[in-house]
C-alpha cells in the first residue's frame, strides 16, 4: 500500500499539468532510434521473441530493440522499482491485473490515443476488457490463460466412470466424483482462493462490483449459490480436498500424484499435466449462466515517458497480429489473443477445448488495489471450507471489509 501511495504521489504531476494525449510526435521514417522492452518472457518464449524483433526490424529498419529480461513473474515488482528510481523503458511486459493500478498512477500511456480502441475489435474482448481502466485502454494482451476442468483419464477408467463433457454442471462434477473418492483419493481437488473460485462465481452470474454504484458485491444471490457450491464439494459431499486441510496435497500436487481425479487449473499447465497423465481436458462445468472461466495473462504496456510512443505501439500493435499469434501458437502452444488467428488454428481436441474456453470468459476486475480484495476473500474463503464461517457470514463479511477500504 505504501509502495502503490508513493507511486501515486510521484506521477500526480503528469495528471495535473497534461493530458494523457499530450504525446510525442512519431519520428521521421530514416530517423533511427531505439525501443528499451522489459520482457518477462522464459528461455523458449525468449527464442522465439528474437525471431518475431527480426521481423518487425524488417518492416521497421530505423528501430533498434534493446531487450532487458527481468525474469517471469517479475514484471510488476519491477516496475515498481523503477518507478521509484525514474528509470523505466518504453514498453514492459506486466500481468494485467496491474494495469489498473499504472493507469491510475498516470504511469503508462492510454492507447485509445494511439488508435487501440479500433484494435480491440480484432482481440480477444475479455483480454482487452482486463486492460481497460476509465474508459481507456491501458495495455494489450500479449499472453492470455484461461481454467478448464483437466482429468486423470486412467482414475476415470479404473472407477468405470464416464469422462466430463461440455455439457456438463456442477451437479455432474459432484455426482461423477463420488465414486472417484475412496482410499484417501478424492473426485476433485480444489483451492482455497477467489482466484481459483472465479470460475464457479462467474458460472452463476456472480459480479465482483457494481460498476453503476462503485461497489463491491459479491454478498449476492448468485455469488452465496456459487460458495456454497465449493462448500458442499467440500464439507457436504467430501468429494473435495486441498492443501487447507491437514496432511493434504494442494491441487496441483495432488492431481500429478494420481491423488485427485479432476482439477480446475490454468491453460498454461496443459503441457505439464499432458507430460504427466493420461489428460483429458473438457470446458469448465455449467452453472446458470453456463460455462464460464476467468482470464488471466501478461500485456504489454507503454510507459508515459516514452520518447517514441507511436513507435512503442506499432512493435505492441505487431505482436497482437494474426501473423505474429499464430506464430506463438504454433511453436509454444500459446493461445492466440487475435480473433483471427484463434479462429484459424489447427490443434488437437483437448486444445481446441481450451480455444473455445479463452472465448467464454469474464475479464479481469480492474481495481488498483485488488490485491486488497484477493487478501480479504482468500481468507473468509478459507474459513469456510474449516466450516468455521457460513458462506453467507463469509461474504457478507468480505464484502463489507473491501468496501470499507476501498469504495467507501
Amino acid at each position: 500500500m505504501k509502495i502503490f501511495r508513493l507511486i501515486v504521489c510521484f506521477f500526480l504531476f503528469f495528471i495535473l499539468t497534461g493530458c494523457q494525449n499530450d504525446l510525442p510526435d512519431p519520428v521521421e521514417p530514416d530517423t533511427e532510434i531505439t525501443l528499451e522492452i522489459w520482457e518477462t518472457y522464459n528461455e523458449d518464449e525468449q527464442e522465439v521473441f528474437l525471431d518475431i524483433i527480426e521481423e518487425f526490424k524488417k518492416e521497421n529498419p530505423n528501430i533498434s530493440i534493446e531487450l532487458n529480461s527481468i525474469g517471469h513473474g517479475k514484471g510488476w515488482e519491477e516496475l515498481q522499482k523503477g518507478l521509484a528510481m525514474g528509470n523505466l523503458p518504453d514498453i514492459a511486459f506486466v500481468d494485467m491485473k496491474h494495469i489498473s493500478a499504472l493507469a491510475e498512477a498516470g504511469a503508462i500511456v492510454n492507447l485509445n490515443y494511439l488508435g487501440a480502441d479500433e484494435l480491440a475489435e480484432q482481440l480477444i474482448s475479455s483480454a482487452v476488457k482486463s486492460n481497460t481502466y476509465g474508459g481507456g485502454i491501458f495495455g494489450l494482451p500479449q499472453k492470455v490463460e484461461t481454467k478448464v476442468l483437466y482429468y486423470n483419464k486412467t482414475l476415470f477408467d479404473e472407477a468405470n466412470v464416464s469422462y466430463p463433457t461440455e455439457e456438463w454442471t456442477w451437479d455432474n462434477l459432484i455426482n461423477f466424483s463420488k465414486p472417484l473418492t475412496k482410499n484417501n483419493n478424492y473426485g476433485y481437488g480444489m483451492g482455497n482462493s477467489l482466484e481459483e473460485t472465479l470460475p464457479k462465481f462467474y458460472s452463476y452470474g456472480a459480479e465482483l462490483t457494481n460498476d453503476s454504484q462503485g461497489q463491491f458485491t459479491l454478498d449476492s444471490e448468485a455469488g452465496l449459490k456459487a460458495l456454497e457450491l465449493k462448500n458442499s464439494l467440500c464439507n457436504e459431499y467430501q468429494v473435495a480436498a486441498g492443501a487447507w486441510k491437514d496432511d493434504f496435497f494442494n491441487p496441483r500436487e495432488g492431481f500429478v500424484q494420481q491423488k485427485y481425479g479432476m482439477i480446475i487449473d490454468s491453460s498454461e499447465r496443459f503441457s505439464f499435466y499432458d507430460e504427466k497423465l493420461e489428460l483429458g481436458v473438457e470446458m469448465v462445468p455449467k452453472g446458470t449462466y453456463g460455462s464460464v472461466s476467468s482470464i488471466q495473462g501478461d500485456s504489454m504496456v507503454i510507459l508515459k515517458d516514452s520518447d517514441y510512443p507511436h513507435e512503442a505501439y506499432e512493435f505492441v500493435k505487431f505482436l497482437t497480429s494474426a501473423e505474429i499469434q499464430t506464430l506463438w501458437f504454433e511453436q509454444l502452444g500459446s493461445i492466440p489473443v487475435n480473433k483471427e488467428a484463434l479462429n484459424a488454428v489447427s490443434t488437437d481436441d483437448n486444445f481446441d477445448v481450451i480455444l473455445k474456453q479463452a472465448t467464454q470468459t469474464q475479464p479481469r476486475l480492474t481495481v488498483p488495489q485488488y490485491n486488497v480484495i484477493e487478501d480479504i476473500v482468500n481468507e473468509k474463503i478459507s474459513l469456510v471450507l474449516k466450516g468455521e464461517k457460513t458462506p453467507e457470514q463469509a461474504l457478507k463479511e468480505a464484502t463489507e471489509k473491501v468496501n470499507n477500504k476501498l469504495f467507501n
